[in-house]
């Protein structure tokens, strides 16, 4: 199995509409399930295509008749060609091909990698979205610096959760159970974190299969840390920092405030990194909303420049610089102790 892959990006389109349609039909009708397409290549064993929950991405199996590396393209008339090769000499390559664009034919290619083949094509066919997909339109203006944008979404129509889109179409969409998505991240491996309102911190891939979770604090399940709230972000470690509740009592009160942890998906491991309790006052913080149950109301979180960790505080109105060593705050801007 080849546990991740590199992807390259090709010419827009051009490259597919002159090619012969022999080479499409000859595997035609035998893509889009679990049941693999033979391949004229001995190389090459079979190419077996599964969807996954994200209904814009596929699952494709390459089956090599001795290890080796394997190389997958995909494209299709009007979109960006794109290129997954295989990290590892294995006789099985799983390739998660994504930005697909519904309604549309595609062409996929498999090569083993040094070898002079001729390529394998099959078509790849995808349809039309869900109803609650098919009703989100975008319209695009400008240049974008990057090819997709990822967007948090909620609607009345039930659509919830994280979009890709790019040139103005959905090209990839990870839901959640209900309500809100308070925050989502990105990590360097390319999975997806979403933080769910029902279950917590969801590590997921890009085509939408649970990795991982981290649970939300209930009665049946306590937890070291609070209630998960607002912003997950990733870092330059690819752990995550989220944002969580902490409750402690300030002489006759009994106030919420904020904490940041730190978590690793590969080993459970969750370390408190930061307390507003420790350097910020109940008693001379505060906003015109805060209340003992919601002092600060953390929202979103940012690693700076210098590795420096830069928070916001709705209810303090109040904006925060963490040292990277998380020893002091560097700064405070706004409020009543603003420097």
């Amino acid at each position: 199995r080849s546990g991740g892959a590199l992807m390259r990006v090709g010419s827009m389109g051009r490259r597919w509409r002159g090619r012969s349609a022999i080479g499409l039909l000859m595997l035609a009708g035998m893509v889009g399930c679990d049941s693999p397409t033979k391949s004229e290549d001995p190389a090459i064993l079979s190419i077996t295509v599964s969807s996954t929950v994200n209904p814009l991405a596929r699952l494709v199996t390459v089956t090599l008749a001795e290890p080796g590396r394997a190389r997958l393209t995909w494209g299709a008339t009007g979109t960006p060609v794109l290129t997954l090769l295989g990290d590892s000499l294995s006789a099985q390559h799983r390739f998660l091909v994504t930005r697909l664009r519904a309604n549309t034919s595609y062409t996929l290619e498999a090569q083993l990698e040094g070898s002079t083949a001729a390529l394998v094509r099959i078509p790849l066919e995808v349809g039309a979205l869900p109803p609650n997909l098919a009703a989100a339109t975008f319209t695009t203006t400008g240049t974008p610096t990057l090819p997709v944008a990822v967007i948090e979404i909620i609607s009345a129509t039930g659509l919830a959760g994280l979009l890709m889109v790019e040139d103005g179409q959905i090209v990839g969409h990870l839901p959640i159970s209900s309500g809100s998505l308070f925050g989502a991240a990105r990590r360097a491996n390319g999975q997806f974190v979403l933080l769910d309102p029902l279950h917590g911190l969801v590590v997921q891939t890009a085509g939408g299969e649970e990795v991982t979770r981290l649970p939300l604090p209930s009665a049946t399940l306590p937890t070291p840390y609070g209630r998960i709230h607002h912003d997950v972000i990733a870092t330059p470690r690819n752990t995550l920092l989220f944002n969580a509740n902490e409750t402690q009592r300030v002489g006759s009160d009994s106030v919420v405030g904020e904490a940041l942890w730190e978590w690793t998906p590969e080993t459970n491991l969750v370390v408190k990194r930061w307390s507003s309790f420790t350097e910020l006052d109940w008693n001379t913080l505060k906003g015109s909303r805060s209340t003992t149950g919601n002092w600060l109301h953390g929202n979103g979180i940012n690693i700076g420049p210098r590795g420096n960790v830069v928070m916001s505080l709705r209810n303090a109105d109040h904006v925060i610089s963490i040292a990277p060593d998380w020893s002091r705050i560097e700064w405070r801007l706004g409020g009543p102790t603003g420097t």
